[in-house]
């Protein structure tokens, strides 16, 4: 659980107060897109309340004259904005209008926020705020509008300077806000020192420097829906325009699971398309926005609407095994297998690793294998592998490979959108790990991962110089002086470590031009998480393996004589199948009924099914049968037998059910 924190009011004073070092970054709202249309430029607010409670609103867009479309300020009532995060369906009539309120009687100075000394001097006291209050208790959608309203994307970039003034709060502002106030308090008069902390959150920020050399030092906290707490500190970051998220899984990778890695606009595009990577190198894309991220440490009951629990959660993973097509934890080259374990509490992203050496377990290692997936629900889970390395290539045989696995939980990503500089790295900070005890790696509670290199897509697509090279050719943009974090042990996010780009500019025309900063036109990811204990297995590979799962083998008499019937759960090498028949129940005794040879038709997945009907059979013999399957060495394998008796002594099935047989 967070620590109280002392009342701050929800606004741009608290994101930029007195003395606040580096440069202001406006909120936006756009028609143009992020990533391939995933993410529409703009900021859209959430604030939970109370019924009763009120809004106190204002902006430096609302009552700017001289623009065809006046700043606005909207409230939409719980559940009236839908569709899925960036892409969201916004309403033509909202329930409450800031416009619409200043237009009443003595009120038409109501929300706007016109200087540098009315921010800071906050609701009631610099500016008069409208005001909007709960009918019931939820979430409430904000929409601030710049000056060109809300279906423009005219863009006249703003100064950002701290202690704004001047046109900042004029009509220059465009499709971007350079001041606004979003609190939540018990009544329309309430001042700053009143309101309520931590109850305002977005899922993403739009936001705009207004230029280059411009470093921003902010601070964010992000909540995952399994409890954990972190504050993310831009230190520096110098973006033009930007998007700002967390997610929990970064970007994805062709097959649909996270990449870990880095992605890169397309170089064909134009200049602002590639800013914008509108279309991603080898097919990658962006996985949405997903973690709520407040300006202040969250409120509680915020927290608890939204269904993340007070507490982080763990997750808890027991019992690891391989089982290959022989139902063992041997396998052939190329066969592979499954691997299953126990999810007992909590949830999260797992990662598997097949280390080649059985020591090595570098997820990154092209000679092991990685496999990723959700660990979502409670029970056994169960995780295919072909047999094949992360460069597609086989595992060859041996007896002494391991893999190991574990579940992150509480994680976070923070991709960094066309970010072309930030010297000194941001830090992410767990404040709530479990017990008071920080993850087992570099940094502690300040640890996080990245990776640099260049890659293969899940659909064979090289993107970079080479897997686990540089991105660029010639290593050019500046980029961090150590491409990877320790992929086991991550790094200390408070060192500059994962600094990259230069001190001014890095913005040119095309990617990977040496003059561009290392995030100019790409898409850097960064990521923490609180892991559970890691738990091993043991597998083999040979080179031919063999065998045949039996599900079930009958006998019985009919009226044109003997029916037997088997079942294969999986065949492995198998050729095919003889039946031999005995009147004495010995096997010795018996004889060959098939006169040749009865294909095998399954697979090392399905199996098949399979009968002979035995027309010289005597109808009042019991007979018993033997099963003999031939496998692909010239091998033979008997299985337990099974009897028929005759039709007047016996129903009309007797089924006896061998155990499974394997090798």
């Amino acid at each position: 659980m967070l620590r109280a924190q002392p009342a701050l009011p929800a606004g741009t004073r608290d994101v930029y107060p007195t003395g606040h070092p580096g440069f202001r970054a406006n909120i936006e709202w756009r028609t143009s897109t992020y990533g391939g249309e995933q993410l529409y430029r703009r900021t859209l607010w959430k604030t939970f309340l109370e019924q009763g409670e009120f809004l106190l609103l204002a902006s430096s867009a609302v009552g700017v004259t001289g623009t065809p479309n006046e700043g606005d300020i909207l409230v939409f009532n719980p559940g009236r904005i839908s569709g899925r995060i960036g892409r969201e369906t916004i309403p033509d009539t909202a329930d409450f209008s800031c416009v619409a309120q200043r237009a009443a009687p003595g009120e038409g100075d109501r929300g706007r926020i016109d200087s540098r000394a009315a921010e800071l001097g906050g609701p009631n006291i610099g500016y008069r705020p409208c005001f909007y209050q709960a009918p019931a208790t939820g979430i409430y959608d904000v929409v601030i509008l710049g000056p060109e309203g809300r279906n423009s994307n005219r863009e006249i970039n703003p100064s950002g300077q701290v202690e704004a003034s001047g046109t900042d709060f004029g009509p220059e502002q465009a499709t971007a806000i350079t001041a606004w106030d979003i609190s939540v308090a018990d009544t329309a008069t309430a001042t700053a020192g009143d309101t309520k902390e931590g109850r305002s959150f977005v899922y993403y920020f739009a936001l705009l420097t207004g230029g280059n050399s411009r470093p921003i030092y902010n601070e964010a906290y992000v909540a995952t829906h399994d409890g954990f707490i972190y504050k993310m500190s831009t230190r520096g970051a110098d973006p033009f325009g930007f998007v700002f998220y967390s997610n929990q899984r970064g970007f994805l990778n062709t097959d649909g699971n996270p990449l870990y890695r880095d992605v890169m606009a397309q170089p064909d595009l134009a200049d602002q398309d590639q800013n914008q990577l509108l279309r991603l190198q080898g097919d990658v894309r962006l996985a949405p926005p997903e973690h709520p991220i407040f300006i202040q440490p969250p409120d509680p009951a915020a927290l608890a609407y939204l269904g993340i629990p007070p507490e982080p959660i763990t997750p808890v993973i027991a019992d690891l095994t391989f089982q290959g097509p022989t139902g063992t934890a041997v396998t052939g080259v190329g066969l592979g297998g499954t691997f299953s374990f126990d999810l007992t509490g909590g949830s999260g992203i797992y990662y598997l690793v097949i280390s080649r050496d059985g020591v090595n377990f570098d997820p990154t290692l092209p000679q092991n294998r990685v496999l990723y997936g959700n660990a979502e629900t409670r029970g056994r889970i169960s995780v295919v592998w072909d047999g094949r390395d992360n460069e597609r290539q086989l595992f060859p045989t041996g007896d002494s490979y391991r893999a190991a696995l574990a579940v992150q939980g509480g994680e976070v990503h923070f991709p960094a959108l066309d970010i072309e500089n930030n010297l000194e790295g941001s830090v992410v900070r767990l404040l709530n790990p479990p017990g008071g005890i920080c993850p087992p790696f570099e940094g502690g509670c300040a640890s996080s991962f990245y990776d640099d290199r260049g890659y293969r897509t899940a659909n064979g697509t090289l993107v970079g110089v080479s897997v686990n090279g540089p991105l660029c050719p010639g290593n050019v943009g500046n980029p961090p002086a150590i491409l990877f974090s320790d992929p086991l042990r991550g790094y200390d996010s408070t060192s500059n470590q994962r600094g990259w780009g230069f001190t001014q500019d890095g913005n040119p025309p095309q990617l990977c031009d040496p003059v561009g900063g290392f995030g100019d036109k790409k898409g850097l990811d960064r990521w923490a998480y609180y892991p559970s204990s890691r738990i091993e297995t043991p597998l083999r590979i040979v080179e031919e393996a063999t065998a045949v799962t039996l599900v079930e083998l009958t006998a019985a008499h009919t009226a044109e004589g003997i029916l037997v019937r088997w079942t294969t759960g999986a065949e492995l090498g198998s050729r095919g199948f003889y039946l031999y028949r005995g009147a004495t129940g010995e096997r010795g005794d018996a004889t060959l009924v098939t006169p040749a040879l009865l294909p095998a038709r399954g697979s090392p997945s399905t199996g098949a099914s399979y009968r002979w009907l035995d027309r010289g059979a005597a109808p009042a013999t019991a007979y018993t049968y033997w099963l003999v399957e031939v496998e692909s060495d010239g091998q033979t394998r008997d299985y337990p037998p099974v009897q028929a008796l005759p039709l007047a002594a016996a129903p009309a099935e007797r089924v006896f059910l061998p155990t499974v047989s394997s090798r």
